[in-house]
């Protein structure tokens, strides 16, 4: 995504006369595209924004292993994303059908393309086709080896070299202390990460709501001059209101009956 981004924002900067030594990509103009029509205008100037992005990126990945050849080849399917304004044609995203034109991708359809192809990733050591190459690489960490695999897989899929943790459970390595008993927030905003849905739903475990004892300020008393004295009381809020309780995930506790032989 951040690939996408950086190509997005300095292919559009270009296009527009932000840069003094670039502007729109007119190499095409005059030449046949198709059948019975020619290209014309002034198309957005993608081969410098991809360039740049290039130099600027994949100069980082120095390293000879595979991390960087997955690196190295995922920058390059965020670069590829920007490239046309497409519209995708299947179930459920799956872009069995292309039509395409010839323009800066919109950076929003660009990133729910990328969410789609992330989902569909395909993991380094289970490319096909690829010989002992993806194995070889995943054991040995060896780029030479990543390189060679990915050689055979389309610009525009992406790969991973490990499943990411889960972190619905405890993992005291990586610091996280899991969805269960967490506190989430209430149904209207499930694209907050501490929502009931995200937190607790997605992690398979039951959301229950749990009533809250708050300290409120009472019996004040006003003193001349110029001081408020309080007192701290403890109370459960009153059944009804909308904020009496809070919501909290609980874990969902399985156990298997064993049948009785008659």
């Amino acid at each position: 995504m951040m690939s996408a981004g950086v190509t997005h924002t300095l292919t559009r900067n270009c296009t527009l006369g932000g840069f003094d030594n670039c502007s729109c990509d007119d190499t095409r103009n005059g030449k046949m595209g198709g059948q019975n029509w020619m290209w014309g205008g002034c198309s957005d100037n993608l081969p410098f924004g991809e360039a740049v992005t290039r130099q600027f990126m994949d100069a980082l990945e120095v390293g000879q292993d595979a991390r960087a050849a997955v690196n190295l080849h995922n920058y390059g399917t965020g670069r590829a994303v920007t490239r046309h304004a497409c519209k995708c044609h299947g179930v459920s995203g799956s872009c069995t059908l292309q039509t395409c034109w010839l323009q800066l991708a919109d950076l929003g359809e660009a990133a729910a393309f990328l969410k789609v192809r992330y989902d569909l990733a395909i993991r380094l050591d289970g490319l096909r086709g690829t010989g002992n190459s993806a194995k070889a690489a995943a054991g040995t960490g060896s780029k030479t080896h990543a390189s060679a695999a990915l050689l055979t897989l389309k610009t525009e899929k992406l790969v991973y070299m490990e499943d990411s943790p889960d972190f619905c459970g405890r993992n005291d390595s990586l610091g996280a202390a899991g969805a269960a008993g967490r506190e989430c927030r209430r149904p209207g905003g499930n694209s907050t990460s501490n929502s009931c849905m995200q937190l607790c739903t997605t992690c398979g475990l039951r959301v229950t709501e749990r009533k809250i004892e708050v300290t409120v300020t009472c019996n004040c008393t006003f003193t001349w001059c110029c001081k408020v004295t309080c007192d701290h009381c403890h109370r459960y809020k009153a059944a009804g209101t909308t904020n009496n309780t809070k919501r909290f995930c609980e874990r969902l506790l399985c156990f298997r009956i064993k049948s009785q032989m008659l």
